[in-house]
């Protein structure tokens, strides 16, 4: 009996802290997801907000005196106007001078980030000109107004200019506008053609929740040549025919329609759904602007009543985009597990790691081992003793249970042995691992003055706050090194403190905690 009792007390301390750490797990797992759902909402909903300001911009395109709309009718539109920069006179000088301004500087940091590999504005300062002010801005809520108050600057009527009158066309301050304009529109065309490629991968990602179908490609360079090809129909065209203008708008409006309900793009259905919206409106508006026009009475009001049945028409296509989407499910093709579709999309982790730094696949070598032998045997073999390699992908497998899947002392010695001998290396990633303070020193040792690593992918090795400020100690004084993630590792707050404390010392070390 005594025996018996003692047994169950020894037993039962081990089934306790098993079931708190699967639980703790378990916790942290939910967490971790719901944190993406939410990442993955806010990143839906400002696309949508996004799409519904340029599909209000594209619309108001026929709100000009030209088309035959009331002056009444013109003052009511002019808040909708306002956001494609309905402007005149100095005004719009002023505005055409900070965007070709802008776009201007957004072809000076491309040229010196993508062209001359200016060290100096890689990291935040690249991913914010490219995606925020490239994607976000130029090329996206302010492509139309942009596009249109460049075009504008070529529109003179009776030798002035129709935007500002007091400007005589071809001669004197017009001269440098026209320059201005013609650098702009070369920005542009420049920009849409580098983008396009960049577009069509990013929009294939799996991790992109709004990504297209396998077999959609170039969509959005598609939809940017029709919004393109609208402003130069509301610009040039009406300055001839306003009617015929109108004509163009609605006949190429159809285009994105017929496209949307024909492929069904997105793998998310709300997305073609609230696009089949927002397509119909659009061309619903063009209708009106183009019953406005045929009319061509300044004092009739009831045209501009008829887009009141915006909301309504732009309903009635996003019934029918919902009908077109049950006729078209998703397929395992679209979900990108059929690779031999689109080679270029990235599936694994070293592929993704290699498009995101824009480096060719013959220049990456990623390891996926199942123990410490398996690991060491892969090290030592052909592709990662090779001198070209950029970019070094290391994980365990998701089928190897620790400890018996991690690298050993041993191991980490020999990778940092191979590592001291790659000199074009720029990524390194090791994760899924077990590093000490006694692993780290092995393997950082030859980090620290390594000439052209770029990133240091450390995440989810049990680094406890030793081991981690020991990590960012080391790789500290490392120019080249921009970024380095020690995410999802044991460190405490106080751990993660000191370690912001550290970084403090180089604040251009972008550091992930």
């Amino acid at each position: 009996s005594i025996r018996r009792t003692t047994t169950t007390t020894t037993t039962t301390p081990p089934t306790t802290t098993t079931t708190t750490t699967a639980t703790s797990s378990t916790t942290m797992r939910q967490f971790l997801d719901t944190g993406i759902r939410n990442a993955q909402d806010c990143y839906f909903f400002s696309r949508v907000f996004l799409h519904i300001i340029e599909a209000i911009q594209l619309g108001s395109l026929g709100f000009e005196a030209a088309f035959g709309w009331s002056q009444d009718a013109l003052d009511g539109l002019h808040g909708v106007a306002i956001l494609r920069l309905r402007l005149e006179d100095d005004l719009f000088l002023s505005v055409f001078s900070v965007l070709t301004g802008l776009v201007a500087l957004f072809v000076f940091i491309s040229i010196a980030t993508t062209v001359l590999g200016l060290d100096c504005c890689e990291g935040t300062v690249d991913e914010f000109v490219w995606y925020y002010i490239g994607d976000a801005v130029l090329f996206g809520i302010m492509f139309i107004p942009l596009t249109q108050v460049t075009l504008e600057i070529f529109h003179c009527t009776n030798g002035r200019l129709v935007k500002a009158p007091d400007v005589v066309c071809w001669e004197g301050d017009h001269l440098i506008y026209v320059a201005l304009g013609c650098v702009a529109i070369v920005a542009l065309l420049f920009g849409s053609v580098v983008k396009a490629s960049f577009r069509n991968h990013t929009s294939h990602d799996p991790d992109n929740r709004l990504r297209m179908r396998a077999r959609v490609n170039y969509f959005d360079t598609k939809y940017q040549a029709y919004r393109l090809m609208a402003i130069v129909a509301s610009v040039f065209v009406a300055a001839e025919s306003a009617v015929a203008s109108a004509i163009v708008l609605c006949i190429i409006a159809l285009w994105p329609i017929a496209y949307l309900w024909r492929r069904c793009p997105h793998i998310e259905p709300k997305y073609n759904t609230i696009k089949g919206l927002l397509f119909c409106s659009v061309w619903w508006m063009f209708v009106v602007t183009m019953v406005s026009s045929v009319n061509d009475d300044p004092t009739a009001e009831w045209p501009a009543y008829l887009l009141l049945a915006t909301p309504v028409i732009g309903f009635i296509g996003a019934f029918i985009t919902v009908a077109f989407n049950k006729r078209k499910p998703v397929t395992p093709d679209d979900l990108g597990r059929n690779l031999e579709l689109d080679a270029s999309i990235p599936v694994t982790e070293g592929q993704k790691l290699a498009k995101k730094a824009h480096v060719s696949e013959n220049k990456l070598v990623e390891i996926t081992s199942d123990d410490d032998k398996d690991l060491f045997d892969k090290i030592s073999g052909g592709p990662a003793l090779r001198e070209d390699v950029e970019v070094l992908v290391i994980r365990r497998s998701d089928d190897a249970l620790r400890p018996k899947g991690e690298a050993s002392l041993n191991t980490v010695r020999h990778l940092a042995n191979v590592i001291a001998q790659q000199t074009n290396l720029r990524h390194l990633s090791f994760t899924g691992h077990n590093l000490d303070k006694v692993r780290v020193e092995a393997l950082t040792h030859v980090l620290r003055n390594h000439p052209t690593l770029k990133s240091l992918d450390l995440f989810e090795n049990m680094m406890d706050d030793e081991a981690a400020k020991t990590v960012v100690e080391a790789v500290i004084t490392n120019e080249s090194l921009k970024k380095l993630n020690i995410g999802n590792n044991v460190t405490s707050a106080r751990g993660r403190e000191e370690i912001k404390q550290i970084n403090d010392r180089r604040p251009r070390l972008r550091i992930a905690m």
